[in-house]
């Protein structure tokens, strides 16, 4: 029916991007030490797989945690949670095209969530489910671009039952700065993999012949056991 794409997003905001981005890249590897991960050069042989985008208003953390045939939401979601010690962190999940969910952690705790639809893209079953993920404009009001407000995030978050969600994620993307959104392919639809019908292809494969230099990502690749482990000195 539709695609289906998970990512993070750091928050730098008017700080140094540059030093932000080092700082997430060493607390990527400190989060996968702490859960008893290896890092590893072999892609093929890891059980988790991260991409780290180029500095910019917002940083682009692919994850394959949050990859359809493999998703693990608490381990995508906890390490957003640890990436809030840096920055605001920003999570967007898309199921089928057709129902999207955004996240925003802030200092280790989740602290809004909006979604359009249930997923993978039902409607809600009660108003009560609608509210609880109704989203709150006012504790994103320091994310947004210069000259956007809090009621035009409100009136983009419709929650009518079969809304465009794909018109949700680019009008947010374009109040946040996440990126101009306009462009398919392009960072904004995809995470570590887009996902359409179960045909997965990698992000690096999805912008390939776009603007999107991939010379500025970083990959890390992470293991539960490892002969292949790369020791930092």
């Amino acid at each position: 029916m539709g695609a289906d794409f998970s990512s993070h997003r750091v928050f730098a905001g008017n700080i140094d991007a540059n030093r932000l981005r080092v700082d997430v890249i060493a607390a990527i590897r400190r989060h996968f030490d702490q859960i008893g991960l290896i890092e590893i050069n072999d892609e093929l042989q890891a059980s988790r797989s991260v991409v780290i985008g180029p500095a910019g208003r917002w940083i682009f953390v692919g994850d394959s945690a949050g990859s359809t045939d493999v998703a693990d939401w608490d381990a995508f979601h906890g390490l957003s949670s640890d990436l809030s010690r840096l920055a605001p962190v920003t999570d967007i999940v898309m199921s089928d095209d057709a129902a999207v969910h955004f996240f925003l952690y802030r200092d280790c705790q989740l602290v809004d969530e909006f979604g359009n639809a249930e997923f993978p893209f039902l409607a809600f079953a009660s108003e009560q489910e609608a509210e609880q993920v109704r989203g709150n404009p006012e504790l994103w009001r320091d994310l947004l671009v210069e000259r956007a407000q809090t009621s035009d995030l409100r009136k983009a978050w419709t929650q009518v039952w079969q809304a465009q969600a794909r018109e949700i994620l680019v009008t947010t993307a374009h109040l946040l700065g996440w990126e101009q959104g306009n462009d398919w392919p392009s960072l904004l639809w995809t995470g570590y993999y887009w996902d359409d019908e179960g045909d997965a292809c990698k992000y690096d494969e999805f912008v390939r012949n776009t603007s999107v230099n991939l010379a500025e990502f970083e990959e890390l690749h992470f293991a539960r056991n490892a002969t292949d482990a790369i020791r930092e000195p």
